[in-house]
């Protein structure tokens, strides 16, 4: 992400991320927040949100 953000103020910065299956674009699901303190290590190449209302079943199971 150019400019970089850090994952302290990613929750400030964004706006709204809309996920869905490559095949499926029509059904989405929202995330929300980051999930778990601690992302912020630079050795760690990963992040874990939580998904916002999810009013029907996921076309994909989130881990």
């Amino acid at each position: 992400m150019d400019p970089e953000i850090s994952i302290p103020s990613l929750d400030s910065a964004i706006r709204s991320w809309r996920l869905f299956p490559r095949t499926l674009p029509d059904q989405t699901a929202e995330a929300g927040k980051v999930a778990a303190d601690g992302l912020d290590d630079s050795r760690l190449d990963w992040l874990v949100l939580t998904l916002r209302d999810i009013a029907k079943p996921l076309h994909a199971t989130p881990l």
